[in-house]
């Protein structure tokens, strides 16, 4: 069995479930979109926080040629 990353509800994986590339597999569609939701709303937060988008990567931390300098 593997828990929903949402809902935390255990579902067979072998059974109905939603699958989003990147994200992983949900019991529902509607946790689907949550996660969905969730991502992008990651993504506005990174996109506004100025001291991530200085940096070369996404997680922030120090792209090879901050290291270099």
């Amino acid at each position: 069995m593997v828990t929903c990353a949402i809902c935390e509800k255990p579902f067979d994986e072998r059974a109905y479930q939603v699958v989003v590339v990147g994200l992983g597999s949900f019991d529902s569609i509607a946790c689907a979109e949550a996660a969905l939701r969730a991502k992008a709303r990651e993504r506005r937060k990174l996109a506004r926080d100025p001291a991530r988008v200085s940096s070369g990567t996404p997680d922030g931390e120090p792209s090879r040629m901050d290291r270099l300098n």
